[in-house]
């Protein structure tokens, strides 16, 4: 930037990006106050079901395959068996699942569909874990 002068330094950057289409926006904004802005908001609905929670582990999703575009996922237990295994096991991958969530405890973060939640039961029993996908 030293081979600039201040009135070119000052002047504006656009970062842009595309949409789904091609379609060309931008993703970033910025207000007189000098505050940052960041459009990266589900806007391209959510949707959400209960899955029946085994030994055995299951994927989280919502019907056959991920939401397309995902960005956030929620979830939480709802059924629990009373018993000293009052949570559900959750992981990353179909083979380790090393995170407890414990009933009624809301989790959501951001996701995307490339990346998979798995779920299973701590023992026998009706567990169940409503889960929820937006784009």
């Amino acid at each position: 930037m030293g081979d600039l002068d201040q009135k070119e330094r000052a002047a504006s950057v656009f970062i842009m990006g595309a949409d789904a289409d091609g379609k060309e926006t931008n993703p970033v904004g910025a207000n007189s106050n000098r505050e940052l802005t960041n459009v990266d908001t589900i806007n391209n609905g959510a949707i959400d079901t209960t899955l029946t929670v085994t030994t055995t582990a299951i994927e989280g999703k919502v019907g056959p395959s991920r939401k397309v575009n995902r960005k956030y996922v929620w979830f939480m237990p709802i059924t629990v068996p009373n018993s000293p295994n009052a949570w559900i096991w959750w992981g990353f991958t179909g083979s380790t699942q090393s995170f407890k969530v414990f009933k009624d405890q809301l989790l959501c973060f951001p996701i995307g569909e490339g990346s998979q939640i798995w779920f299973r039961s701590p023992s026998a029993g009706n567990f169940s874990v409503a889960f929820g996908e937006g784009s």
